[in-house]
């Protein structure tokens, strides 16, 4: 699947990401109606939001998580336009998140890495964030 934005939606999608991470919820509100607007869908939102918790932690994803569900609730109630948009199609059986992750991680450094210090540290960085 190709995913492309246009330069509202970009901004944004940015905005939101921005947001989320300094824990905004104010201006994280604002954005999110923003790129609805824009006719970013739900599901492209929750799934930024959704993913950020990897950088920023659950407890700033879920605060997020709950920003854009009031924000629904809100525009629905108002009788608002809300695209939903397709949520996210889960991962074949065959999906080996360690070894991509290990692949992306050795093309961005240019070598391959091994936290053995702390190998659940090591697993999370290259199934999770990588």
């Amino acid at each position: 699947m190709k995913l492309s934005f246009t330069t509202d939606q970009a901004a944004y999608m940015s905005a939101i990401a921005c947001n989320e991470a300094k824990g905004d919820l104010v201006a994280l509100e604002s954005a999110i109606h923003g790129g609805l607007e824009s006719e970013l869908t739900v599901s492209q939102i929750k799934e930024a939001l959704s993913q950020l918790y990897a950088y920023t932690g659950f407890p700033r994803s879920l605060n997020a998580l709950g920003v854009l569900q009031r924000v629904i609730g809100d525009r629905q109630e108002k009788g608002v336009k809300v695209l939903m948009g397709e949520d996210a199609s889960p991962l074949g059986d065959d999906y080996d998140a360690l070894k991509q992750g290990t692949e992306v991680q050795t093309q961005l450094t240019g070598k391959p890495f091994n936290y053995e210090f702390a190998p659940a540290t090591d697993y999370y960085l290259k199934a999770h964030l990588f």
